[in-house]
């Protein structure tokens, strides 16, 4: 828990497991052009992350991709810049703070119209872990924001591995509100 002039302003619940073997199911892999094809334009992330994550938009970044009755969609092909040591926690890590790039903003494409500049707060963010996985690698981190109303916005993602590999899963609220 972090506190800031007596206000709980962040909590944080973890709980954790060995791996053990048993049976699986998992969602599949939507089928998208690979990350080192040449029509994914680049993404352009913030400064701060520009020198620790590599990513590429599937599609169009302003439109996003077609409503398939989800709210609206989009992708990403990520994956950490330089090669990570090879513990997982680092790359747990590493996903944790790739999943908060985009995620909120696809709850906001359908409203890109509207007037004044978007101030995008995360209200709440959970990463769940499947399988284990490189952040060092490419993922596809797919997303679409099935709710948004009164100016909060709710959106989910997934990560799949280039192999197809269903290896953690994301939702965030956002609240988002014109300048």
């Amino acid at each position: 828990m972090a506190i800031q002039d007596g206000e709980t302003i962040f909590s944080l619940s973890a709980s954790f497991q060995r791996a053990e073997v048993s049976s699986e199911h998992q969602a599949r892999m939507p089928e998208v052009t690979a990350p080192e094809d040449g029509d994914i334009e680049l993404f352009e992330p913030l400064p701060i992350r520009q020198s620790a994550i590599e990513a590429r938009y599937v599609g169009d970044p302003t439109k996003g991709l077609p409503d398939v009755g989800r709210g609206p969609r989009q992708q990403l092909s990520v994956r950490a810049k330089d090669r990570l040591p090879d513990e997982p926690l680092a790359h747990v890590c590493a996903l944790t703070y790739i999943s908060d790039i985009r995620l909120a903003g696809t709850a906001g494409l359908p409203h890109q119209a509207e007037p004044g500049e978007p101030q995008l707060a995360s209200l709440d963010h959970a990463v769940w872990f499947h399988r284990p996985f490189r952040a060092d690698e490419w993922l596809l981190f797919d997303m679409e924001s099935p709710s948004y109303a009164s100016h909060r916005g709710l959106a989910h993602g997934e990560f799949f591995t280039v192999d197809g590999r269903l290896v953690a899963s994301v939702t965030q609220e956002v609240l988002i509100r014109r300048r």
